[in-house]
């Protein structure tokens, strides 16, 4: 799966990430996957990592689709923070449209810095202290 999914249920955080290309229907299983894990406990703070990404791809037929989905899972979801971390080289055009159409469902917001995403979902955790807490839960 290109997206891959961590919680930190003490932060109330699922924190996502990506070494792949990743499409609107990557974006469809995480939050079909979010829904039935039991570990995940509305609401929950998203911070979705693509730095790392080979890029993301969301032709706008995907978005218009990603976008009617969000709304069907709209009130598991709704009012949760999302803050997506991409490369300031990566091209933002495909997530600033799904930023606009997304805000209905989901507080979303782009940044290219893990410390101002940290800092507008209100979390008090370093990165890395994150990912050293990922990389001991994946042994």
């Amino acid at each position: 799966m290109p997206l891959e999914y961590f919680i930190v249920p003490e932060h109330r955080l699922v924190y996502v990430h990506s070494n792949a290309i990743v499409t609107a229907e990557d974006f469809k299983h995480n939050l079909c996957a979010l829904a039935k894990d039991q570990e995940y406990i509305p609401p929950m703070r998203k911070l979705v990592d693509l730095r790392a990404a080979e890029g993301v791809k969301i032709t706008p037929c995907a978005n218009l689709d990603f976008v009617f989905f969000a709304n069907v899972v709209a009130d598991f979801f709704r009012h949760e923070q999302c803050a997506l971390i991409l490369n300031s080289g990566k091209s933002t055009e495909a997530v600033d449209t799904f930023q606009m159409r997304l805000d209905t469902v989901i507080d979303f917001k782009a940044f290219q810095d893990f410390a101002e995403a940290a800092r507008w979902l209100q979390l008090d955790i370093k990165e890395e202290d994150l990912l050293a807490r990922i990389v001991q839960h994946e042994r």
